[in-house]
């Protein structure tokens, strides 16, 4: 009998992210250090499409993207998510 096809929300890893970010700032916010909340409060400044990039990024094996492996249908605007990720210092572009 085949398994059921399991269907996740569109935004399931950024939910999961916020919600993980969350218990932890909650149970051990007193034992984070300065860079832990500056990447907190940064993560915080993005917008949606950007904090979704950046964990799509994040949960995969590579460091380095090509732009064309960034294609995510829910991601309306790649560019502006790169632009903001690079702005405020959550990439860089890769040394030639």
């Amino acid at each position: 009998m085949p398994r059921p096809q399991i269907v996740l929300p569109q935004f399931y890893y950024h939910d999961h992210f916020i919600e993980m970010t969350g218990f932890v700032t909650s149970v051990y916010g007193g034992m984070l250090g300065d860079a832990e909340r500056a990447f907190l409060a940064n993560f915080g400044r993005l917008d949606q499409w950007a904090q979704c990039l950046y964990v799509r990024m994040y949960n995969r094996k590579r460091t380095v993207f090509c732009v064309a492996d960034l294609s995510y249908d829910e991601i309306g605007d790649i560019w502006g998510a790169l632009d903001q990720l690079r702005d405020h210092g959550f990439i860089r572009q890769a040394d030639k």
